[in-house]
């Protein structure tokens, strides 16, 4: 088998690590080794990866790839291993920090915030890798939605980045008044930009924020990933059919210019494991191992990511031209994801095959529905579920559903975080 393995590799086929450790684990010749991981929520996980006998050398450097990715994966979506020979996620410290340092939130407290945002000047701010999203909510109902496009890569100092939040911001409030809250989420690649290194983002965030709110004001965070889970859950609660829909929890894939996954139970409270998808090594046979990044996606995309919005805007419409190369590209990605959910899957072991989709990648059906061709080839067993009108329960996303200017999937993330500011 590894000889076969080999060979792939010297014909630049792919090696998927869950595939291979699917295929090992059912080879009679194989022989286990254990991992053992301690979770951030304190609990001992072992796991058996079954490895093939090798023989030469090149055999067995493919092997200890073969384990370390395991090894890595485990500790990047759980917490860390008991040893220190392998590769380690940030500390639970930082890993706090970049996930805004909230406690989760129960589904009980999720459901009386639609009820206090009716009496309450709220709002929310999304600060992505394309753009910055701020939505309004004031006596019941969205005030105002406002969409800034950017690029923080070029960004050379802290300010460039920090002070566009503020400044739209401070627009609002100059628009609507003070805020009784303030609740912001920032993509992983601005949370983890080399600008910020060694400081809290959410912290910068919350000082320059809180003037814009009233004297007992809060400003509260939360990452987009866990920021997905919490608005699917936010509306499945409020469905007729809430009991089956959130039977075994959520899962929800934040789809914009990173890869960030969040996962609930089924009382809405949001998990503080790792959960870094991002991270995990999807493929044994390249340095290319992860998930591809905006950067890498558009440079196969032929195209530049200076100003990565329009470029997707030019391949949804390419891809609804039929262009094959653009449907391609985007099939060619749902596979990445595909396997991305294979490794959450067999490390996490949720209690659910449902995995819900918000974010930029989410909002044209047609690229959507090349991802899930791509997902589905990679996870057969897996239901994709693209965030849509059909899921907009809650009063302010029945609101926004109505905007068509302002696409469910895009914007679920907006809203959302308007009702997490109050939980």
């Amino acid at each position: 088998m590894i000889k076969k393995w080999l060979k792939d590799i010297k014909e630049e086929r792919p090696l998927w690590l869950a595939e291979c450790r699917a295929e090992s684990a059912e080879n009679a010749d194989s022989h286990e080794v254990g991992i053992d991981v301690i979770s951030l929520e304190g609990e001992n996980r072992s796991f058996k990866i079954a490895l093939p006998q090798v023989e030469t050398a090149e055999e067995i450097g493919l092997m200890t790839r073969f384990l370390d990715a395991n090894r890595v994966n485990a500790a990047m979506l759980l917490g860390q291993m008991d040893d220190t020979d392998c590769a380690m996620p940030p500390a639970a410290a930082v890993l706090k920090q970049l996930r805004g340092g909230q406690a989760p939130a129960a589904g009980d407290a999720a459901k009386k915030a639609e009820d206090a945002i009716k009496d309450k000047l709220i709002c929310s701010v999304i600060v992505g890798g394309n753009d910055i999203k701020l939505a309004i909510a004031g006596a019941g109902g969205i005030r105002k939605v406002l969409a800034y496009d950017w690029n923080p890569k070029i960004a050379t100092e802290e300010a460039m980045i920090t002070n566009p939040v503020f400044e739209l911001c401070e627009m609002a409030k100059n628009f609507a008044g003070e805020f009784d809250a303030i609740s912001v989420s920032v993509s992983d690649s601005v949370r983890r930009n080399k600008l910020f290194e060694g400081t809290d983002v959410y912290k910068k965030l919350a000082e320059l924020l809180k003037p814009l709110c009233k004297a007992e004001g809060t400003v509260k965070a939360v990452s987009q990933g866990q920021l997905a889970a919490f608005t699917v859950y936010n509306e499945l609660a409020r469905s007729d059919a809430a009991d089956k829909l959130l039977e075994g929890g959520v899962i929800a894939i934040n789809l914009d210019d990173d890869l960030e996954i969040g996962m609930t139970d089924e009382n809405g409270n949001i998990s503080p494991l790792p959960l870094d998808l991002a991270d995990c090594i999807l493929r044994i046979d390249t340095e290319n191992d992860k998930f591809p990044t905006q950067s890498e996606f558009l440079k196969t995309a032929k195209m530049p990511d200076t100003n990565p919005k329009p470029c997707y805007d030019l391949l949804y419409q390419m891809a609804e031209g039929g262009d094959k190369n653009s449907e391609t590209l985007f099939m060619d990605l749902g596979n990445y994801l595909g396997h991305a959910v294979r490794e959450f899957i067999y490390f996490v072991q949720p209690k659910t095959n449902r995995f819900f989709f918000t974010g930029k990648l989410a909002e044209n059906d047609l690229a959507f529905d090349m991802i899930a061709i791509g997902m589905s080839k990679a996870a057969p067993d897996v239901d994709f579920i693209q965030i849509d009108k059909s899921l907009a329960n809650s009063d302010l996303m029945r609101s926004l559903s109505k905007n068509e200017a302002t696409p469910t999937a895009a914007f679920a993330a907006v809203i959302g975080a308007l009702y997490y500011a109050l939980v």
